[in-house]
């Protein structure tokens, strides 16, 4: 009993605020001792029992004071939780056997959840670094496996399966973090400022003045003479004095490389290097930072498997207390895959930029081979985005970002490099646009400044341009012998306007002659024209008959015979609404001002 007394008086130091953190911290450290000599000491259960959790309280008490965090290093501060921890596991043990109360069971169990949440409390406030988090727990969870597991106890096993579980959520948070920046332009501000920074410090290197064969992409110079200057931006951009000066005048000047020298030196290949860096990371993240955190975040989440399996079977009724725990490690083990997909796909994106840069970059004829391998690249990685790979679909809608991404750099790939088939091309990068208002629509965010969107943007912009070129080609090579062949109607229309020589009249007998003769192509249509213009009454109220006859010419005829709701009728009938709406929109016109 005497250590017993000895303990509870130090314990009171411990407690007394009034004494100096090193005191009090001695105080418990001499508490924790006593109690654990009286636990050796004892002669019957209950008091071994009672000082085994006196000293885990003790212990978890000073672990979780600020003052002594601040004093102390992080191992022993983990060293503290993870010897409350163990003390709670040992006195439940202690106090099964026995037989103590169930309200007494449930007081240490509440003590062991409150250890457990304190040290990843105190982990999480300690450090920003997850694998040193994830290392910590880990040591705690493998010093309770080897103590208490062999024993094959319930609470053991259900504390060590939780503290797998915060190991397994910390590598997931780990992962997490490698992925989240997001996929958009790599021209960002702090990089350009690197960029800046190794041009300026590289100055001096370059002070030898003469010709530069390349040619200026300001004034077609060719070579340049004196200082040349290359765009650490954009590749293959070199500007003379001239045009370097007037690029400065712009409003989001770009950083550029004063070359004194000819010969490409280390430093314009340092640049090139931290480029192709960055543009890499920018399309594809932190893949390879995060499969590392997943490829830890696997083991304990198996683990728990194993363990809430084994428990099972040695005691089925110890299987619904860990329904809970089962329940947050299949949940975590569904973001770990869908995660693991992301990165993958990251990956190959980032595989694909790379080799798409390097073959765009280079000099020489184009690599056909090369080309058709990135673009089987940018293929996996829309199926791995898709789970396609291993027949699971389950988590694509996780994966939405990133299959946008890369059907759109396939899209821009097959349009601009391959060149075999635009309509394969305008496809995927529509697919890419829908694929991000799909994200939009889940999260909220937008992709519109970044470059994979912008690129794709551009060239289905292209592509509308280039068919709407051909396609009023095409109308004007045949619209002159078209209107030969429509001569006829066109002349039947004039004659049905000219039995009157009232203009407000020629636009009634217009829109008659046009439903009978030349109804609009849409049935619909047709019959709601149709029925409008039965129901004006020429012999009616003047003012209202005008107003009514100006409605359906600016309205319904209007919308009827426009040409671009007739180009998929035909080229006879896409001319013929041609020379309709002319008619229409005179007779609008006189009206509006009769009006």
């Amino acid at each position: 009993m005497a250590a017993v007394d000895t303990a509870l008086r130090e314990f009171e130091k411990f407690q007394n605020e009034s004494l100096s953190p090193a005191i009090r911290i001695s105080a418990a450290r001499k508490s924790i001792a006593r109690f654990e000599q009286a636990a050796r000491e004892a002669r019957n259960p209950d008091d071994k029992i009672a000082a085994i959790k006196n000293s885990g309280s003790v212990a978890l008490r000073l672990a979780k004071i600020p003052f002594f965090q601040e004093r102390e290093s992080m191992k022993s501060v983990c060293y503290f939780f993870e010897y409350a921890i163990c003390q709670f596991i040992l006195a439940l043990k202690e106090g099964r056997e026995a037989k103590k109360k169930s309200d007494w069971s449930e007081k240490v169990e509440a003590l062991l959840t409150s250890a457990a949440e304190s040290t990843r409390q105190y982990l999480v406030e300690s450090t920003d670094n997850w694998k040193l988090r994830a290392g910590k727990l880990q040591k705690i969870a493998k010093s309770i496996s080897n103590k208490y597991y062999p024993d094959n106890e319930m609470d053991t096993n259900m504390i060590y399966a939780n503290f797998l579980m915060l190991e397994a959520c910390e590598a997931l948070n780990g992962a997490s973090k490698a992925l989240s920046p997001p996929l958009g332009s790599w021209a960002t501000p702090d990089r350009l400022e690197i960029m800046r920074s190794l041009i300026t410090e590289n100055e001096e290197k370059r002070n030898k003045v003469s010709t530069h064969k390349v040619t200026c992409v300001g004034c077609d110079k060719s070579p340049i003479f004196g200082i040349r200057y290359k765009c650490a931006v954009q590749p293959k951009y070199d500007l003379c004095a001239e045009c370097y000066a007037i690029s400065r005048n712009t409003d989001n000047p770009k950083p550029y490389i004063e070359i004194k020298s000819p010969q490409i030196d280390t430093t314009i290949e340092a640049i090139e290097t931290l480029r192709l860096k960055f543009e890499a990371e920018a399309v594809a993240g932190g893949w390879h930072k995060a499969l590392s955190a997943l490829a830890d975040a696997a083991r304990p989440i198996s683990e728990i498997a194993y363990i809430a399996s084994s428990c099972s079977r040695a005691n089925e009724k110890t299987s619904n207390c860990f329904a809970e725990i089962i329940s947050k490690a299949s949940e975590a083990d569904s973001d770990r895959l869908t995660m693991e997909r992301r990165a993958r796909c990251l990956q190959l994106l980032s595989e694909a930029t790379l080799a798409r840069t390097r073959l765009l970059d280079g000099d020489d004829e184009l690599n056909m081979d090369e080309a058709w391998r990135i673009a089987d690249i940018l293929m996996a990685a829309i199926n791995t985005a898709q789970g396609n790979e291993d027949g699971d679909s389950s988590q694509v809608a996780g994966c939405l970002e990133e299959e946008a991404t890369a059907t759109a750099l396939l899209g821009v790939f097959h349009y601009r490099v391959l060149k075999c088939n635009e309509d394969r091309a305008r496809k995927l990068l529509m697919q890419s646009i829908q694929l991000a208002a799909a994200h939009t629509d889940l999260d909220g965010r937008t992709f519109f400044t970044a470059d994979w969107y912008q690129e794709a943007k551009a060239a289905l912009e292209e592509i509308r341009r280039k068919r709407e070129a051909y396609d009023d080609a095409e109308f004007r090579k045949q619209r002159a012998p078209m209107l030969e062949k429509l001569k006829p109607d066109l002349e039947a229309m004039e004659a049905q306007m000219k039995r009157s020589e009232s203009k407000r009249t020629q636009a009634f007998y217009l829109l008659q002659y046009l439903v009978t003769a030349h109804p609009p192509k849409k049935s619909s249509v047709a019959t709601s024209l149709k029925n409008k213009v039965d129901q004006l009454d020429p012999d009616g109220d003047s003012g209202e008959y005008t107003k009514a006859l100006r409605r359906i010419l600016a309205r319904e005829a209007a919308l009827a015979y426009h040409s671009d709701k007739n180009k998929d009728y035909g080229m006879e009938w896409a001319v013929l609404s041609e020379e309709i709406i002319k008619y229409i929109n005179r007779y609008n016109s006189f009206l509006k001002d009769f009006d």
